[in-house]
């Protein structure tokens, strides 16, 4: 088994960042320019910790327009979204001849042997020793696979991550878990192999769970009908959504991984009951964490490219991305995708697919244009460093670290 992360965020030494000035004689507007300052251009640039600036609803507030209700302190929200790769190219199986059970079985086959050989408890301890150096509030997670064949090999995702949280003495627990895509293939004449994709979320134990919503989309693709074993082969896509508080912040974060960008039919109509119903209509903070297969980085006729990301935009929907502070360590934030067999030297990341969009609206319906507050967001386990001591990259995604700090604001909220 390989050694798990150590440092898979690079971080400022202890007492790096100390100001210079007292509270003696700086005032207060004079401290929030000096801060926003020191926040725009990059200090303590490795530290994901916010800096303490003061809680605006909006940048009336700091033109002195605002004339709104009570500004309550802003609490935090941290959200880590990781698709783990289950661990081989699943488009080989899914772009066989299922009438040719000759070539369904050596397309498996391969996959199975990928699968088998991208040290699945390896990759889990190092992604939750990332869990552990960056302590999200909440974590979604994408391709959670369980195999079983009928040789007796079991490789289940969430299994080893939740041991490994176990053993670490970690305070996450599993808040829920979604199935998709299942199917059973043949990988020789005698040996079959169960797979189930699914996603998931885990929750930190101070975070309050009011309420989980978990379903698949109605989108979805028949890929094939054959004789048993195999039976019927459906592509399916599901979502969790999740209801919490901290302190006093009251939010909802989506988890989903829709379809990928070649079906694109089911990928768009999926889309559209993400943005729609599952994540629609819901008042404060609303947080969509996961692998949405549309490529920020790419233009409409690029294969990577769907309408998507810009029809999550126009639902006013923030890209926290964009929202955190550029700098020299920030890079381009790609986060997909990596070899499939993980042994890739140089990083491939070229296209920006994992996002943690956020929408902020008002008790009164109203969606703000700007996402108030302040946003810092880092890729993770893009480095060379964050690879296994075997060579492999934790996953052929990197994930996407966003932390929050968003207005708690009075009644009467627009």
């Amino acid at each position: 088994m390989s050694s798990p992360i150590t440092h898979p965020l690079r971080r400022a030494p202890h007492g790096s960042c100390r100001g210079t000035s007292s509270d003696g004689w700086l005032g207060a507007w004079q401290r929030l320019i000096l801060a926003a300052l020191v926040f725009a251009l990059g200090a303590c640039d490795a530290d994901l910790t916010l800096p303490p600036e003061p809680d605006l609803p909006d940048p009336a507030v700091a033109e002195g327009r605002y004339d709104g209700p009570p500004i309550l302190p802003a609490p935090s929200l941290s959200v880590l979204t990781r698709n783990v790769y289950l661990g081989g190219n699943t488009g080989l199986v899914f772009g066989a001849d299922f009438s040719d059970p000759v070539a369904v079985t050596e397309a498996a086959a391969t996959v199975w042997g990928q699968v088998l050989a991208s040290d699945v408890p390896g990759r889990a301890e190092a992604i939750v020793a990332e869990i552990d150096a960056t302590r999200p509030m909440v974590v979604s997670l994408q391709e959670v696979v369980r195999f079983a064949s009928t040789g007796g090999t079991v490789i289940d995702w969430m299994t080893e991550i939740e041991a490994e949280i176990a053993r670490r003495g970690l305070p996450y627990r599993t808040a829920a878990v979604q199935g998709g895509t299942a199917a059973t293939l043949p990988v020789s004449p005698t040996e079959l192999v169960q797979f189930t994709d699914r996603i998931a979320v885990l929750v930190h134990e101070d975070v309050e769970v009011e309420e989980i919503q978990q379903g698949r989309y109605a989108a979805e693709l028949l890929l094939a009908s054959a004789p048993p074993p195999i039976g019927d082969v459906v592509v399916r896509r599901g979502w969790i959504r999740l209801t919490a508080s901290t302190r006093r912040a009251r939010y909802h974060v989506v988890a989903t991984h829709l379809e990928t960008q070649g079906i694109r039919p089911i990928h768009d109509a999926q889309a559209q009951e993400l943005l729609g119903s599952v994540a629609a209509g819901l008042d404060g903070l609303t947080v969509i964490a996961g692998d949405l297969n549309s490529d920020a980085a790419a233009q409409p006729g690029d294969p990577s490219w769907t309408p998507t990301y810009e029809a999550a935009l126009d639902a006013r929907f923030t890209d926290t991305w964009l929202r955190s502070p550029r700098g020299p360590w920030a890079g381009d934030g790609f986060t997909c995708c990596q070899a499939p067999d993980l042994r890739n030297g140089p990083t491939l990341l070229k296209e920006r697919i994992d996002f943690v969009l956020a929408r902020f609206r008002g008790r009164r319906g109203r969606s703000w244009r700007r996402l108030p507050g302040f946003v810092r967001v880092e890729v993770v386990g893009e480095e060379q460093d964050d690879r296994l001591n075997s060579g492999l990259w934790l996953s052929d995604h990197a994930g996407l670290m966003a932390r929050l700090r968003i207005p708690a604001l009075g009644p009467g909220t627009p």
